[in-house]
């Protein structure tokens, strides 16, 4: 098993697992240490890693089914349109491809068409821990490659002289995403009020003193906080 604290890079890495894959997955992947996991409704792809590599996760049989109504196609545009990596892991045995009905040649056939038309590599897992542990290792190889050690919300923390607190983390992503803050207005929220709990209850006043909040942006957070 993977411990992806041990990687190049000790800080966390942002898993978003669509609410949709089995329950299972989502466990195993709290099992690996240094990762913040987010479910939710993704609408490409069935697992982001940091917004840059988007998965799409296929058992033998859905993939085969996918195969045969068209799906998998339609699925690879979808991801191809996308700016992120992409990468499609099959998940399972070969005798599960054996009792399938589709035709081996039809199904090397679309493996081959996904590698070089999509450009999106195939990758191939027994289950789904072996899936979590692949998946780990590529987005570390990729991380590699494309030589940015940290992720960028974590690049952009560290510029500011902040330690890599996974709580702080997540406090300027529920801050960030209110119209009109952004990055660099959440952290200097957060510098000043701390809690968020002390942020929403804050005055006015107090929330207009902080450097570059004008009267727009308090505005939009009221209304997001109370309609």
């Amino acid at each position: 098993m993977m411990d992806f604290s041990t990687s190049a890079t000790s800080l966390p890495l942002e898993v978003t697992v669509d609410d949709r894959e089995p329950h299972g997955l989502f466990l195993e992947f709290e099992k690996r240490g240094n990762l913040i996991l987010t479910k939710k409704r993704l609408f490409v792809g069935d697992i982001l890693f940091d917004n840059e590599l988007l998965v799409e996760r296929k058992t033998v049989l859905d993939f085969c089914q996918s195969l045969k109504d068209g799906r998998l196609f339609d699925q690879l545009i979808k991801m191809s349109n996308t700016r992120t990596g992409a990468v499609l892991i099959i998940e399972g045995n070969e005798e599960e491809f054996e009792k399938t009905e589709v035709r081996p040649e039809a199904i090397q056939g679309a493996i081959a068409s996904v590698s070089l038309r999509f450009k999106v590599p195939v990758l191939r897992s027994k289950d789904i821990p072996q899936t979590v542990d692949i998946l780990l290792q590529c987005y570390r190889q990729m991380d590699q490659v494309n030589a940015v050690p940290i992720p960028k919300i974590w690049r952009k923390i560290k510029r500011k002289g902040h330690s890599f607190d996974p709580v702080f983390v997540q406090k300027l992503k529920v801050l960030a995403s209110f119209p009109g803050l952004g990055f660099d207005k959440s952290l200097a929220l957060i510098q000043k009020f701390h809690t968020l709990e002390k942020l929403f209850k804050t005055s006015k006043e107090e929330f207009l003193s902080v450097k570059g909040i004008g009267q727009k942006t308090r505005d939009e957070f009221d209304r997001i906080l109370r309609d």
